[in-house]
């Protein structure tokens, strides 16, 4: 249930990414919104947080399972497994709000900020039960295959059947390519 959870609200993203990317350029309203947020909402904010901190339940961490699907035409392509290694490490503190970027949080929202306890790791088990690095790597003799699309709308590096890999079950994963 979490892995659908998660995946429908990437889908989600996707979706309002495409639908943002197919029409006219809209204007951020950030700026808007951010004026009309005053000091008075930051301090209901921080109180309703204060009120409220007996009440609140620590969850246990999830751990969700990464698959990385490497499709490589040549060996400079083929990134390595520290690569891999360093980027989850990376999601893993922006999750759990230690990374850098955390210092630059405006000063009102750092109240706001804290631990999602979600973290990633490289799929242990393949979808067959044997033991896997959650590292595949497919060798493809198509050029330019991350940005390929066939005629029926597929992108080419998701499927076998053209030059690229297959997803494992979106239930159980997150797949990540890189072409």
């Amino acid at each position: 249930m979490l892995y659908r959870n998660f995946l429908l609200m990437f889908s989600v993203l996707n979706i309002s990414i495409h639908c943002i990317l197919a029409q006219e350029p809209l204007r951020c309203d950030f700026d808007l919104v951010a004026a009309q947020w005053d000091h008075t909402s930051y301090r209901y904010v921080e109180q309703r947080i204060s009120e409220n901190k007996d009440r609140i339940i620590p969850r246990e961490t999830a751990t969700i399972p990464i698959v990385f699907h490497i499709v490589f035409s040549n060996t400079t392509e083929n990134i390595s497994d520290l690569q891999i290694r360093s980027q989850i490490d990376i999601l893993n503190r922006d999750f759990a709000f230690m990374s850098e970027n955390a210092t630059r949080v405006p000063d009102e929202f750092q109240v706001l900020g804290s631990d999602a306890n979600i973290r990633f790791c490289l799929a242990s088990v393949d979808p067959n039960g044997n033991p896997t690095t959650g590292i595949t790597r497919t060798m493809t003799q198509v050029a330019r295959i991350g940005s390929r699309q066939e005629s029926n709308g597929r992108q080419s590096i998701h499927y076998d059947i053209y030059g690229g890999k297959d997803a494992w079950d979106p239930e159980r994963y997150v797949n990540v390519w890189v072409g």
